[in-house]
């Protein structure tokens, strides 16, 4: 599978991004994205998840990235851990609708890494410290 998902990159690059998520090493990741086997792969866009249940092949992938996902029936995008806490999202859990799509391979939790990594504000500390600098 890691051939035909380094292909679907690079045929799609500039469309779609793909990721991969060692499921594994993050099972809370896993979990929370409802990954019961592998590989599992999803697409995300427009705030919905939709589930690929199709052959593993590059033109069946593409296929599904570029249109196909269209006739799944999509789920809800699971919240972020700080939406979970504070009960409602912020703006910065928005910002991974800039990216258009977001194609991720779950190998038990796959790309809530890039979720993550693209609609989180900076962490608290990394803010404290660029407003006191900017006081001094």
């Amino acid at each position: 599978m890691e051939g035909t998902w380094g292909a679907l990159a690079k045929e799609l690059k500039n469309q779609v991004v793909v990721a991969s998520v060692d499921a594994l090493a993050n099972r809370p990741l896993a979990e929370r994205w409802g990954v019961e086997r592998f590989p599992t792969i999803k697409l995300v866009t427009g705030g919905r998840v939709y589930d690929f249940e199709g052959a593993r092949t590059l033109e069946d992938l593409k296929a599904f990235a570029l249109e196909g996902f269209s006739l799944a029936n999509p789920a809800s995008l699971p919240p972020l851990a700080s939406e979970t806490q504070q009960g409602s999202p912020s703006d910065a859990s928005q910002m991974h609708l800039v990216i258009g799509f977001v194609l991720g391979m779950l190998f038990a939790g796959a790309l809530w890494a890039l979720y993550l990594c693209c609609s989180r504000s900076p962490p608290e500390s990394q803010t404290q410290a660029a407003k006191s600098t900017k006081s001094e």
